[in-house]
């Protein structure tokens, strides 16, 4: 009996979030760390938005770019423009640097973020 309840739970808990589609996508996060707040909108026709304030300088970058999504990976990727504003050991960059980021995605009771790596989580907004 106790396995029965043990396996209900797990299935249960595992079924909470549908697999995240494109169209789950769309839509504004916010990633608000130590060195920026950043704001990203996905647009459905595989268009982005960043806005990146950086917090010491108080200096805002926005960039445009495009994004695709494998589903099966899991991975959205931003294609040429993104800005990178922290370095591989997590310190703030002098000066952001636009390129191509592949982040993973993350779907969980309803809730979808991109990256799953501290510092930097973007999260979905709810619509207004």
């Amino acid at each position: 009996m106790k396995c029965w309840i043990g396996l209900s739970l797990l299935s249960i808990l595992s079924g909470c979030g549908k697999p995240v589609t494109q169209p789950d996508l769309v839509g504004t996060y916010v990633a608000d760390y130590t060195a920026a707040k950043e704001t990203l909108t996905l647009l459905p026709e595989g268009k982005f938005t960043q806005q990146v304030m950086i917090k010491a300088s108080s200096q805002v970058l926005v960039t445009n770019g495009t994004w695709t999504f494998v589903m099966a990976d899991k991975r959205i990727t931003f294609h040429d423009s993104f800005y990178s504003v922290l370095d591989g050991f997590g310190n703030p960059r002098k000066q952001p640097e636009p390129g191509t980021a592949a982040l993973p995605v993350v779907g969980l009771f309803g809730d979808v973020q991109i990256g799953d790596d501290q510092p930097i989580t973007y999260k979905k907004q709810a619509n207004p």
